[in-house]
């Protein structure tokens, strides 16, 4: 269980995490999303112990974790794949992580065969590594200790689509077993797939959170109903749904209206008009990721428009990205 309550971290003017508070549930892969600089990865290193929060509090299975012994055999930890030795092989990497958690040589190499990294890649230096064999050695070493806790900051950045799909099951069968998993990711298309709970948050704050159906449910309802359709007589299909006082825009492939597809169905039937398709359209979870964070995204922000406004500059003599600092 990881319990996260009025978490806030600043960095002089700046708040990279402004009063944060959400939970994770065992048996449950949540989904932590938000565009870069969210606060998403400043989040996830207060919870492991590698930055201090400014207030509130961060803990796993009741603690605090730096007041977990020999922390490894409870919670995985990944979130940079490439924070080790570049001069140490992939095997070494994990022998070292066995030692220091009083692990058997032998988990070393059912962790190696688990994310199928062969016995010619375990003797490859992690500098000659690709970013996605770095990835399956991070899940390795996150796994390694068998944790009850998974906290992954993007673990599919760099996989193939085999190994994205490898990694969907994976994680499901490990929450399946009664494990805890918070999960960041930008791929939108994959967080619906594997994710029991999503938080969205966005310039440091909690947008919106719940399960896939509750989110999409919340949000169509704070919209008009808009439906697509297309028939044998469009133009008068259209004229048709426009005497009823039915918003109508006619495109190439047909009609979209503004209405719940049960009223077009009933204008197109007493007209006698043959409907070819008809369908609701309903956003998905980039439509509703892409609105609730709409105030912090790059593209399409006021920034670069006539009369934007720069970003704020960061803290002074630490110019551009700073340790520390939200991704």
């Amino acid at each position: 269980m990881i319990t996260v309550e009025h978490l806030s971290r600043r960095y002089g003017t700046f708040t990279a995490v402004d009063d944060v508070s959400f939970a994770c549930r065992p048996g449950r892969v949540t989904g932590f999303l938000g565009p870069n600089g969210a606060g998403k990865t400043t989040t996830m290193r207060i919870l492991v112990g590698l930055t201090a929060a400014s207030t509130g509090s961060a803990t796993i299975g009741g603690h605090r974790y730096a007041d977990i012994p020999n922390p490894g055999r409870h919670v995985g930890v990944l979130l940079d794949a490439g924070a080790q030795h570049g001069g140490r092989t992939g095997r070494e990497i994990l022998t070292l992580g066995a030692l220091s958690m009083g692990l058997p040589k032998s988990r070393v190499e059912e962790m190696l065969h688990l994310v199928s990294l062969t016995g010619d890649e375990s003797t490859r230096r992690l500098r000659n590594y690709s970013l996605g064999m770095k990835q399956r050695l991070g899940i390795a070493h996150a796994l390694l200790g068998d944790p009850e806790v998974l906290i992954l900051d993007e673990p599919a950045n760099g996989l193939d689509p085999a190994g994205i799909r490898w990694m969907r099951g994976l994680l499901k069968g490990y929450a399946d077993r009664g494990g805890t998993v918070l999960l960041s990711s930008h791929l939108l298309n994959e967080v619906e797939l594997i994710a029991d709970e999503m938080i969205l948050i966005g310039h440091g704050r909690i947008v919106a959170q719940g399960d896939k159906k509750s989110l999409l449910a919340s949000n169509q309802q704070t919209k008009s109903a808009t439906t697509t359709v297309a028939s044998l007589d469009d133009e008068r299909l259209a004229g048709a749904l426009h005497q009823r006082g039915i918003a109508v825009t006619r495109g190439p492939d047909g009609i979209t209206a503004q209405c719940e597809s049960v009223d077009v169905g009933r204008v197109a039937a007493e007209h006698q008009i043959v409907l070819t398709d008809l369908r609701s359209v309903e956003g998905g979870l980039e439509d509703l990721f892409l609105e609730l964070t709409s105030g912090t995204q790059r593209e399409g922000s006021p920034y670069g428009a006539p009369g934007g406004s720069p970003p704020p500059p960061p803290p002074p003599g630490q110019p551009g990205q700073y340790p520390g600092a939200p991704r």
